[in-house]
């Protein structure tokens, strides 16, 4: 039988887990959304 601390503990390392997951696709999007905002801004690319 698992005690409830250690429920609680493997529920909040699972949520680090999904929030460093969330982050780093979110700083991946905003890398993406930069490299792509600066590509429009040169002439010639779709601007």
């Amino acid at each position: 039988m698992i005690s409830n601390r250690a429920k609680e503990n493997h529920g909040v390392s699972i949520e680090i887990m999904i929030y460093q997951k969330n982050h780093a696709l979110a700083s991946r999007f905003a890398l993406a959304a930069r490299s792509f905002s600066h590509a429009a801004s040169v002439p010639g690319w779709g601007g």
